[in-house]
């Protein structure tokens, strides 16, 4: 990787480089092609080339803060007044029986409850529009959340306020239930993803892999963030709103 990230950063070659061609053929890809990065976020090339020019030296807005709001093509990546009813379908035919689909629907009601709890002058309201269950379209709303197999690439995956189609989508695996990690906690994690809000682990915290990105630092160091993964001392299984977390979010949507 390291290969790669010189050769996009310090050379004409870009995407056509050999280090970067070496990279392509060994990273994980999901069942629609995407490169998994992060443990659980799915890049095209293009999104790819952009996050490894964010490890490239000198890239990162870094600091010692903990919860992290992405930037996109220069502009801070979240839902901006009066854009933040935020509405979902739940694909009831993937989880294949009522049993689980009812328990994700609970589990997504709580999830969305304690984000929206955090500010509620924010306006931010995830709206579960359950007549689209049964087959649900993209564009119908604002994202879908599906139960497919990925093979353990990761727990579950979800994406950022600037995608778009079918990329908005919170996908969950087999592993979600039978990992250690708590559900309405991963789903926790997941919709920080889909507010716009990065890992808190990518300022290289020991034991943790280092990851690239642009991105605006919110609080003070939170090894306990929700969106701080289960490595370096920090994160726990629970994942639940640290303090931080709150402050952080309501310092981007509270206003």
């Amino acid at each position: 990787m390291e290969k790669a990230i010189k050769e996009l950063s310090t050379t004409a070659s870009g995407p056509e480089g050999a280090a970067f061609k070496e990279l392509l053929a060994v990273l994980p890809r999901d069942f629609d092609g995407s490169f998994i990065v992060e443990g659980d976020l799915a890049l095209s090339e293009e999104e790819l080339v952009d996050h490894l020019l964010g490890l490239a030296p000198g890239s990162q807005s870094s600091g010692a803060g903990e919860l992290k709001l992405s930037i996109h093509n220069g502009q801070m990546d979240f839902y901006a007044k009066p854009d933040r009813k935020l509405t979902y379908a739940i694909d009831k035919a993937s989880f294949g029986d009522d049993v689980r689909y009812r328990e994700i629907t609970e589990l997504m009601e709580q999830a969305t409850g304690e984000w929206e709890a955090i500010a509620p002058e924010s306006g931010l309201d995830f709206v579960h529009v359950s007549e689209q269950d049964a087959a649900p379209v993209a564009g119908n709303v604002n994202f879908i959340v599906e139960f497919r197999d990925a093979g353990g690439l990761f727990i579950a995956r979800s994406f950022f306020p600037h995608d778009s189609g079918e990329d908005r989508k919170l996908t969950i695996d087999p592993t979600f239930y039978t990992s250690q990690f708590i559900k309405k906690g991963v789903l926790l994690h997941e919709l920080g993803h889909v507010l716009g809000y990065r890992h808190e682990h990518i300022n290289g915290v020991p034991g943790c892999r280092r990851e690239g990105g642009v991105f605006l630092t919110l609080t003070t160091e939170d090894p306990r963030s929700v969106m701080h993964y289960f490595c370096g001392g920090g994160g726990s299984l629970d994942m639940t709103l640290s303090p931080l977390d709150k402050q952080g979010h309501a310092i981007v949507y509270g206003g």
